[in-house]
């Protein structure tokens, strides 16, 4: 049964579990409040933390009618210092989180999304944003709806993003941070469902391409549908309930829309990291930052004309100052795309070091004068840990 725009997005007033299950909490003692409390309430004080938030085509559901009772608001604090959430071992981080909630941060998908466990690692305590599209979630931050978007760029297994090449292309934005997600799919159904009685199973197909041998040794008979978002698939599941039918998709989504985790780790690899870069309208603020620690990201391109070797000159700006690169990837352009231009072959490049250090401003100019287009994405700390999907 096709998706309405009606029903895109998940009702959060009155079931906050099942839209915000993380927040234990601060859930089981009963603070985040919102069925019977409407708007002719005289005092509010917003949440402890906001709940994700879904926009698309003019359609939002804010948490404005969840809140904490005034007279709760020292023992929700007092409750989340006691869990962890405010207090930790080095030092008390509650401004940066109050600063953090009053901002947006979008992200391609549903809740429960693995863009979305991106966002939730790279921007704690900010209020997430879902779009309908990477596209989506990048022109959010161009327009000043969101001040950052966390999109994927590479993934270990299919490699590289291809789509989102277009969107750093036509938008001017910066790349301010990065985070490694270890994507690990589960295989979901209804509650009562049992893995032996599956026929179907739905999913996005990089998911479906991940987990393409387990599928094929362990569901050689069932049908597979692809869906553009995990967490859709596994919303449409609960919502409309076909039998015998299954979706890939993060622990998270099992959590969100109470479905049963009828298998687990079925990706292809064991170690199955993403790459996801946060985008913002300004670049990050480095002083004080070793540049050793930090990367750079750039596009250039060169002409069409050049001669063989073209690409190795180029990348000899970078040897020349014992710069690292970490990765290169080319997108070739369509001959639409490519209509009226002397370059065909766009480079996607990311390197260790930082801007502001004199032997990546030299490399940079260098290669800068060979390219017919050269844009500098930014530069950010590196991250050097792999996270799981969600803890």
């Amino acid at each position: 049964m096709p998706l309405a725009t009606s029903d895109l997005l998940p009702s959060c007033t009155g079931r906050v579990a099942e839209c915000e299950p993380t927040r234990g909490a601060a859930l089981s003692a009963g603070l985040l409040l919102g069925a019977g409390r409407r708007r002719n309430s005289r005092r509010r004080v917003p949440a402890v933390r906001g709940l994700p938030t879904m926009v698309s085509d003019k359609l939002t559901i804010t948490n404005s009618d969840l809140y904490v009772e005034p007279s709760q608001i020292f023992p929700a604090i007092l409750d989340r210092s006691i869990n962890g959430i405010y207090l930790s071992n080095e030092r008390l981080d509650v401004d940066k989180e109050v600063e953090n909630r009053r901002r947006k941060v979008s992200f391609c998908g549903m809740p429960g999304a693995y863009s979305e466990l991106a966002a939730m690692e790279a921007c704690p305590g900010c209020e997430l944003v879902g779009t309908k599209s990477w596209g989506a979630a990048v022109a959010a931050v161009v327009l000043g709806d969101s001040e950052k978007a966390v999109v994927p760029i590479e993934n270990f297994y299919t490699k590289r993003i291809r789509i989102l090449y277009e969107v750093l292309v036509k938008y001017d934005l910066h790349i301010v941070d990065e985070v490694y997600l270890n994507i690990c799919h589960m295989l979901l159904g209804l509650p009562g469902s049992k893995k032996e009685d599956i026929n179907r199973i739905v999913s996005h197909p990089q998911a479906l391409v991940q987990c393409e041998r387990y599928i094929r040794e362990q569901f050689p008979t069932a049908g597979v549908m692809e869906l553009p978002d995990t967490a859709e698939a596994a919303r449409q599941l609960a919502i409309y309930r076909p039998p015998n039918t299954a979706v890939i998709a993060s622990r998270r989504c099992a959590d969100l829309y109470q479905l049963s985790v009828l298998d687990e780790n079925l990706q292809d690899l064991e170690n199955n990291p993403t790459r996801f870069v946060v985008l913002a309208r300004e670049p990050a603020a480095l002083e004080g930052v070793d540049p050793a620690k930090c990367k750079t990201s750039i596009l250039f391109a060169l002409p069409v004309d050049d001669q063989p070797g073209a690409l190795l000159v180029a990348l000899d700006c970078f040897t020349k100052e014992d710069i690292n690169l970490v990765w290169l990837d080319s997108r070739e352009l369509s001959p639409g795309e490519a209509e009226g231009l002397d370059w065909k072959y766009l480079f996607y490049a990311n390197f260790e070091g930082s801007v502001e250090e004199p032997r990546v401003q030299r490399a940079l100019e260098g290669l800068r004068g060979l390219a017919k287009y050269f844009r500098v994405m930014g530069s950010h700390r590196m991250q050097a840990r792999f996270l799981e999907d969600f803890p």
